[in-house]
């Protein structure tokens, strides 16, 4: 999630004035929430090792003028070697499996959130205990 969509959705609900509180306990939320995921399984189940060996990125010192006309160099030498349009097609279907695979969680799961929202008080009985804190900002 971006902070630019979190700025529609204080927007659409009419907080646009508590926005900088509303970015503050969001932040809050996700660093608070990444530090405790890690510590829980499945995470901290997870083997801290490389399937194949990494390859690091080359050391790169000097100005930003610099690291341009490296960046280029690189780029160029990229196209000499004719790795555009494959790295292209790779990186294209890469994109459309990541589609594939989370469209349908997304779609899920919005509508279940939306059929709540229609159907039951869920989120008015969840939202109750924060009313009057909304009401004295």
């Amino acid at each position: 999630m971006s902070i630019g969509f979190v700025g529609v959705i204080v927007s659409t609900v009419g907080l646009l004035r508590l926005f900088p509180l509303v970015l503050l306990c969001w932040v809050v939320a996700v660093v608070v929430t990444g530090a405790v995921l890690v510590r829980i399984p499945p995470l901290s189940t997870v083997p801290e090792e490389y399937v194949v060996e990494p390859e690091p990125e080359t050391a790169f010192r000097g100005s930003p003028t610099d690291y341009v006309r490296f960046a280029f160099g690189k780029a160029l030498d990229e196209a000499r070697h004719g790795r555009i349009l494959p790295m292209a097609v790779t990186g294209l279907v890469d994109g459309l499996k990541v589609t594939a695979l989370t469209l349908g969680t997304v779609v899920t799961i919005s509508t279940a959130t939306l059929l709540l929202i229609a159907e039951t008080n869920v989120f008015r009985l969840i939202a109750a205990p924060l009313a009057p804190v909304v009401a004295l900002l």
